[in-house]
C-alpha cells in the first residue's frame, strides 16, 4: 500500500454504489461540492417530528429517530 487515497476511484465506486447522500459528501469533501447539497440529501431522512430516521444509517433501518446516526 502506497498510502496514497486514489479519489478517482473513490469518486467512481461511490458514484455507482453510493446513495445520493454520500455522492453529495464525497463531492463537498473532495470536489467542491456544497454543504447545502449535503443538507438537502439529509433532508430526504427527517421524520415528521423534526428527528432523523428513514435509514439515514444504512445499518439501522427504521422509521424511527436515529439520535446516533444524526449526531
Amino acid at each position: 500500500m502506497t498510502g496514497k487515497i486514489d479519489l478517482d476511484s473513490a469518486y467512481s465506486f461511490i458514484w455507482s454504489h453510493g446513495r445520493l447522500l454520500e455522492r453529495r459528501q464525497l463531492q463537498h469533501g473532495f470536489f467542491g461540492g456544497t454543504a447545502e447539497s449535503v443538507a438537502e440529501a439529509i433532508g430526504a431522512y427527517q421524520n415528521p417530528g423534526g428527528g432523523s430516521g428513514e435509514a439515514l444509517e444504512p445499518d439501522c433501518r427504521t422509521p424511527h429517530s436515529q439520535p446516533e446516526a444524526t449526531r
